[in-house]
């Protein structure tokens, strides 16, 4: 579907010094002209970009837009000390709002303006910071994320002092830390704080991998090679792969790629070859053919013995007392359980075709 929302952008810093995006759905404009605009227009995105000294000119501007829910983002440059930061705001009658954000390099709207252009607002990442334990990640459609580093597999062993050497990608796809070449998205912290979020990655990852091993296992059979064949890894490890139990690490790859005569480069562009030409579903299970009514021998029936008329049978030796219930009695579930010694051990039922002349009960032979 094509992209018919608009974005407006107020220019009203003469000092910003970073790249505005151009197109058919990019209106730029200054103070003065956006008054005369109706920014309640439906389906505009509305996003004002100033210097904190210079936020009374588009006060009125702001809370209009912010009261039609309109205003996207309020670009604040911090052109004076950060500790004078809120009695600008004051100054201007503006109040500090969810979708404000103070910024020190114009990397940051440049970043979510271009990110709103491509409707890849909720994938990119805007600005991250670091505090204690703690990772602040703010996305392009200004919603905040925290996250303890412990919470997050690959950072859960970075060293303090390297927690803040981290650069933002240049379009905001990942936080980059160069110590390990750590990459973090936000699809990785959403993972750890969102369990239904976690869910449906854990399928999604499930039937990638099933794709996967499908893709292998067609460029082995394509170049007849057996599972053994593959030097270096041992059947059973071919088999888990082509089985889907996770994608194969590099090394692994390379030794794929050896067994098939190419690089590791050309044997993953055939595996996404194979991969796209795939069916998603599960691989059909082969059927064994029906025997023919001629061939069909007639089963016999199961023995089965045949059922007490007056409950189950137990089944052990009963060897009561001398004052007892005389073979063949008719004997209650209660009684009959206090009566068997602790010393009987089981057996096997057998079930005997003679009834007792004087009672009706099936007794265990």
């Amino acid at each position: 579907m094509a992209n018919t929302r608009t974005l407006t952008i107020v220019m009203a810093d003469d000092g910003f010094d970073g790249r505005i995006p151009t197109g058919q759905n990019v209106v730029v404009l200054s103070p003065t002209t956006a008054k005369a605009f109706d920014i309640r227009k439906p389906g505009m995105d509305l996003f004002v970009v100033a210097a904190a000294t210079g936020l009374e000119s588009v006060a009125g501007l702001v809370h209009e837009a912010n009261s039609a829910h309109r205003l996207r983002a309020l670009f604040a440059r911090a052109d004076v000390d950060c500790t004078w930061l809120l009695p600008m705001l004051e100054r201007a009658g503006v109040r500090t709002l969810r979708n404000m954000l103070v910024h020190t390099s114009a990397a940051v709207p440049e970043r979510v303006l271009g990110a709103w252009q491509s409707c890849a607002q909720d994938y990119l990442i805007a600005d991250a910071a670091v505090a204690d334990d703690r990772l602040f990640v703010r996305s392009c459609a200004l919603e905040r994320f925290e996250v303890g580093f412990r919470d997050i597999p690959a950072l859960a062993d970075m060293p303090e002092s390297e927690r803040p050497r981290f650069v933002v990608d240049r379009d905001g796809s990942y936080l980059h830390w160069d110590s390990g070449d750590i990459h973090v998205g936000l699809d990785m912290l959403r993972y750890a704080l969102d369990p239904g979020f976690r869910a449906k990655a854990n399928l999604r990852r499930l039937s990638f991998d099933r794709r996967f091993g499908r893709a292998v296992k067609a460029l082995r059979l394509d170049k007849g090679l057996r599972q053994s064949d593959i030097l270096g890894l041992s059947a059973r490890q071919v088999s888990r792969i082509e089985a889907g139990y996770g994608v194969p690490r590099a090394e692994t790859i390379r030794k794929l790629a050896r067994a098939h005569g190419l690089d590791a480069v050309t044997y993953l562009d055939r595996v996404a070859v194979a991969l796209s030409e795939s069916n998603a579903g599960p691989l059909p299970r082969p059927m064994k053919a029906a025997p023919s009514p001629a061939s069909r021998e007639p089963r016999p029936a199961p023995s089965r013995p045949r059922p007490a008329p007056h409950g189950p049978v137990v089944a052990c030796r009963l060897a009561g007392p001398a004052d007892g219930p005389r073979p063949g009695a008719r004997v209650t579930a209660a009684r009959r359980a206090r009566q068997i010694r602790p010393t009987c051990r089981p057996t096997v039922a057998k079930m005997s075709s003679t009834r007792s002349s004087c009672s009706s009960v099936w007794v265990a032979m």
